[in-house]
């Protein structure tokens, strides 16, 4: 279940962000409903948005999509 895989990715990334006291990231759980991944209309999914405070950049991680080999970095196929 994606809802799982990016809970568990996103409080892992604050631990470590923790841990290694970075300050400058902040982690969020997305959830979007009929976004548009890779081309594909998806009903519902989520994974981890990673943004560095500082900048402003976005980084979206989807652990699902990593396990079955499409990649991790999903930031500029997202069509919402």
């Amino acid at each position: 279940d994606c809802i799982d895989y990016a809970f568990l990715f996103g409080r892992t990334l604050e631990y470590v962000i923790k841990e290694k006291e970075i300050s400058d990231a902040e982690i969020r759980l997305v959830r979007a409903k009929n976004a548009t991944l890779f081309g594909e209309r998806i009903d519902s999914h989520d994974w981890v948005e990673v943004i560095d405070k500082k900048t402003g950049q976005k980084l979206n991680i989807d652990p699902t999509f990593y396990d079955f080999g499409f990649g991790s970095e999903i930031t500029h196929s997202i069509k919402n």
